[in-house]
């Protein structure tokens, strides 16, 4: 298990876990949310390749429609 930020809290994920795998640990896999790591916004297709380090900073975010 390594400890990183998620959205300023710590958070526990398996060794080698991607993007994805947070994700969809979570339950947002298909929900309109962004990714930052670092500060830095991951497109969508990267989330499978990008694996998660102790070090990161990860935010997610829901996108909410208004007008």
């Amino acid at each position: 298990m390594i400890t990183l930020q998620l959205n300023g809290n710590a958070h526990q994920v398996e060794d080698g876990s991607s993007v994805a795998d947070l994700v969809a640990s979570l339950s947002l896999t298909g929900k309109a949310i962004a990714v930052a790591i670092n500060r830095e916004v991951l497109s969508d297709s990267d989330w499978p390749q990008r694996r998660l380090l102790p070090t990161d900073a990860v935010d997610i975010v829901r996108a909410i429609g208004g007008g």
